[in-house]
């Protein structure tokens, strides 16, 4: 059998049986580390498809299987690491055939020299980590609290014996030996003998006096880092899910290297939550929701909840009402996936939210969509791709809070006022949702298009379009007149009164009929007004 299989997520690679056997026996011990939602493989005659895995693991005969992600970047494993935290599932393996690798796909080894970065970083700020622990001993000089039942029972023997315990400020605790321990287990995937060698330097500067840790309780990666110690919290952002494979943090030494793999549509969730709490923070009057289940169907006989929806993202504002609501998929395609729009569209009409955005991994920009059928809830559906492998902590969470305030800002127009008298997320837009549907009853055999851009006007928009038609109509109603704003974004749609202004004589000059329609209008007089165009019209202008 081959010593390495490399695989690319979601494309089928053709393995003789011998391998195909090997892979499927390792898949197990991989689900029961990553616990996945979602299905990791499929076999389809002789090829074997993986899919929402990426990374490495190690086979039952000694090779390993390599899966890169389903998006084709150089440098994705970085992206990975930045976007791992202290509750990221991580299938972790010794390997005797892992070697030190200076190939930036190589997970394991990003993760080693990523580490050494984090460690040094921490080290360097606050020196040691040094937390109180509670210290057992027996002594005849008194030093602590006394443990009166255990006193007890030796005291007719010895009365001058005392077991007792105190509290100790010391860098000899759960979370230095577990980063030390870490350490010395990534030194081994280490690209290269200066690397391995900063790691195993880093075993002994994480615990200074003390002798290295072969062992920790892997329990401690269930607990919370001390506030006090926010500058080891990248670093423990690697080490707690590593922690938590026992296997690996009790393994004697025999293997050579690490592989490690990960699930990566959680990932896309961290970084979705991330960029909405950046939005959220910026933005007067809004917040971001803690993830949690809303109801949508009740059960009649007992009006308990039967079904619920979960979305992964919920801006809200301060009164209650919902700004967006949000769903992260781990799929490729700029167009959306007819059951990713059910989700969406039926999660924000359960919310009441005027506004839906489905989130994508790869790179593309934002698609905007009307919708119909659901009484005014949600209103627009946006698609985003939010280039979750070029991803970098920090500055990547600013870039991508952009692209979705200008995602929002452009479908619907949202402005924040403080806490007091906030407008409707979709203020100014309703109107001219209303208008559409009023002109599409009154002329069903039409075809209009909303805020579209036809090729004799583009680049620029037109609210309400009769395709083939030389007929626009343009609702002017607030957003005319005052800017709208979403963090103090006036520029972002302050254009919109500079387009509407630019527009009507571009408009004029090739021959349009514009409509204009302003707040109040009497729909049977625009009607008219449309009827009489039509007539008149032939073709809208090539």
């Amino acid at each position: 059998m081959s010593e390495r299989l490399t695989f690319r997520e979601f494309e089928p690679a053709r393995l003789d049986r011998g391998e195909r056997n090997e892979l499927l026996a390792a898949m197990p011990a991989l689900n029961e580390q990553l616990a996945p939602r979602l299905r990791q493989y499929r076999v389809d005659g002789d090829s074997v498809t993986l899919s929402n895995l990426v990374g490495s693991f190690t086979l039952p005969g000694g090779g390993i299987a390599e899966v890169a992600p389903k998006i084709r970047t150089d440098d994705w494993t970085t992206a990975v690491i930045h976007l791992l935290s202290s509750e990221t599932r991580l299938a972790v393996a010794g390997s005797q055939r892992s070697r030190s690798s200076q190939r930036r796909d190589d997970l394991s080894a990003a993760l080693a020299l990523e580490y050494a970065r984090r460690l040094e970083r921490a080290l360097r700020r606050e020196g040691p980590l040094q937390v109180y622990e509670r210290k057992h001993d027996t002594a005849r000089r008194w030093s602590g609290r006394l443990d009166v039942t255990r006193w007890m029972r030796t005291v007719a023997l010895d009365p001058a014996r005392f077991p007792m315990s105190r509290d100790e400020l010391s860098v000899s605790n759960d979370f230095t030996r577990g980063l030390s321990v870490i350490a010395g287990l990534l030194s081994r995937s280490a690209a290269g003998g200066e690397l391995a060698s900063r790691l195993r330097r880093l075993q002994a500067d994480v615990v200074p006096g003390q002798p290295i840790p072969s062992f920790v309780n892997p329990s401690v990666a269930r607990r919370r880092l001390p506030a006090q110690w926010a500058a080891y919290a990248p670093a423990w952002d690697i080490a707690a899910p590593l922690l938590r494979n026992r296997s690996v943090v009790g393994d004697p030494g025999h293997a050579t290297g690490l592989e490690v793999a990960v699930e990566p549509w959680p990932l896309l969730e961290t970084l979705l939550e991330r960029a909405l709490r950046v939005v959220a923070d910026r933005t007067p009057g809004l917040s971001l929701e803690p993830k949690r289940t809303h109801p949508l169907l009740l059960a009649s006989s007992t009006g308990g909840v039967a079904q619920g929806v979960e979305p992964d993202g919920v801006l809200r504002w301060s009164d209650g009402r919902v700004a967006a609501a949000f769903e992260a998929k781990y799929s490729g395609g700029e167009t959306p996936k007819r059951d990713h729009v059910f989700q969406a569209l039926t999660t924000a009409a359960a919310l009441d939210s005027p506004l839906s955005l489905l989130v994508y991994p790869g790179k593309f920009a934002e698609s905007t969509f009307d919708v119909v059928g659901f009484h005014g809830r949600p209103v627009r559906l946006v698609a985003l791709g939010i280039d979750m492998f070029a991803y970098r902590v920090g500055s990547g969470d600013t870039e991508r809070a952009d692209a979705l305030e200008r995602a929002i800002a452009g479908a619907v127009p949202i402005r924040a006022r403080g806490d007091a008298e906030l407008p409707r997320v979709d203020e100014g837009l309703e109107p001219e949702i209303r208008l559409l549907r009023e002109l599409r009853e009154a002329f069903p055999d039409e075809r209009l298009e909303h805020r579209a851009r036809p090729g004799w006007l583009a680049p620029q928009l037109v609210d309400i379009v009769f395709s083939a038609r030389d007929i626009a109509v343009e609702y002017h109603g607030e957003r005319d007149s005052q800017p709208v704003e979403l963090s103090g974004g006036s520029a972002l749609v302050g254009g919109l009164q500079e387009r509407d202004v630019s527009e009507q004589p571009v408009r004029r000059k090739n021959g349009i009929r514009l409509i204009e329609v302003r707040p109040n209008y009497v729909l049977a007089e625009v009607v008219d007004q449309v009827r009489e165009a039509l007539s008149a019209s032939t073709s809208a202008p090539g």
